[in-house]
């Protein structure tokens, strides 16, 4: 309530306790109005834009290469009707300088991605080769993927990843206690609706020490955000109320709940066969989201982002698919992250978790491993039987280049095509 009264008022309060009188600034105007209630006893100072414009000289994250003083200007006094502005967004690219493909820029609500468009649309134009005027394909017919049936002497687990958000609610960079707790009811709600699953929710701030050691054996934890990126969009906040973790049965689906987005789904799999994988995936999401549906709630989801997410590059599909591969000789070649770019894959050093996302400094002369977590890359503009064929052959690809490694051949042809 406070937030949506805060956009209504039609000024800006820029001073307060000036002569008996509250102050109000908006561009370009000043009025005065009497001081009804106990006097302020602060003031504070309006700046033009270019005043308050970011230092960015050094930042070399996606929305810094984009934020001009210009736009900065545009999009500095308007705001989401939840109250979220544009400085709100671009907090962790300000405090971060970030990788060059960190994309810098948060969504507080799903209103952001209208209001900020200006913004949000070049940055994904950079992140994700999408333009403005596409629409965005959906496709989660299992029937359709071929060949998904990996090399077990290779491939060791297989994990699958969506994130949800629940219309109507701010996301988690933005959202309020309140929120938070109300979103967790929704979703544990639909959870423990799929009977079949046989489900057990774990609420973070109630987990003893022997249930935190089980999960973390097990290699399943959410941890509190450490990350400056996090910290910055404010993802820590009130940690750990309202967060938890689901665990079906035998622990192969899960639900985070409340970390960077309002849910990710997961499916863990020691597996190779990604069809199998994909399709009982699949099931769980859908059977998911109809139990929200029931509860008279939508998902954040339009034509052109498909599924709305917190940080932009997680829009679309949302889907991340990750294998475990067992790669002896290309774990320890200088080549292999340009081999996963060219099949544009990508190396996760994070294990089972809603942490998986963020990436870990990794020893490079650690020479003592061969298993290598590769995941997708692609989620907008591809539908999820898309990105799905095309993890597949790049696997098949990337374990044909182990095998030429393996026997001693040479990788130039691959590498250096003419």
């Amino acid at each position: 309530m406070y937030k949506n009264f805060l956009t209504k008022l039609p000024i800006r309060v820029i001073a307060a306790s000036v002569g008996g009188l509250l102050v109000y600034q908006k561009v370009g105007e000043i009025s005065e109005q009497p001081l009804s209630a106990a006097g302020l006893n602060y003031s504070r100072r309006f700046y033009p834009a270019s005043s308050e414009y970011p230092d960015l000289t050094r930042n070399r994250n996606i929305m810094a290469r984009n934020l001009t003083q210009d736009l900065y200007a545009r999009l500095r006094d308007r705001r989401t009707p939840n109250g979220f502005t544009v400085d709100n967004a671009i907090q962790p690219g300000v405090d971060n300088s970030g990788t060059y493909a960190f994309t810098g820029i948060v969504a507080g609500d799903e209103e952001s991605y209208v209001v900020f468009r200006e913004l949000f649309d070049k940055v994904i134009l950079e992140k994700h080769g999408y333009k403005p005027d596409q629409v965005h394909p959906t496709d989660l017919d299992a029937s359709k993927i071929q060949n998904a049936q990996l090399d077990p002497e290779y491939v060791l687990s297989i994990r699958l990843r969506v994130i949800r958000n629940i219309k109507g609610y701010c996301l988690p960079s933005f959202c309020t206690r309140g929120e938070r707790r109300d979103i967790e009811n929704i979703i544990v709600k639909a959870l423990y609706s799929l009977k079949d699953l046989n489900g057990t929710y774990y609420a973070l701030k109630e987990l003893s020490q022997d249930e935190e050691t089980s999960l973390a054996n097990k290699e399943i934890y959410m941890n509190r955000p450490y990350h400056p990126n996090d910290l910055s969009a404010n993802l820590g906040k009130d940690w750990p109320d309202a967060r938890g973790i689901w665990l079906n049965h035998d622990r192969t689906l899960a639900a985070f709940v409340n970390r960077r987005d309002h849910v990710v789904l997961s499916l863990m799999d020691r597996s190779s066969d990604l069809g199998a994988s994909f399709t009982k995936f699949v099931d769980f999401v859908k059977k998911f989201e109809d139990q929200v549906v029931a509860q008279k709630w939508k998902l954040m989801h339009n034509k052109h982002l498909g599924y709305v997410t917190t940080d932009p590059k997680n829009l679309g599909t949302t889907l991340k698919l990750t294998v475990r591969v067992n790669l002896p000789n290309l774990c320890h070649d200088s080549r292999l992250s340009a081999i996963l770019k060219i099949l544009n894959l990508s190396q996760s050093f994070k294990l089972i978790g809603d942490n998986f996302d963020i990436d870990e400094p990794v020893d490079k002369g650690d020479t003592t491993h061969s298993v290598a977590e590769i995941s997708s890359k692609i989620t907008l503009g591809k539908s999820e039987v898309e990105i799905t064929q095309a993890f597949i052959q790049s696997i098949n690809k990337l374990i044909e280049v182990e095998k030429i490694v393996a026997n001693g051949g040479q990788l130039d042809e691959f590498l250096y095509p003419k």
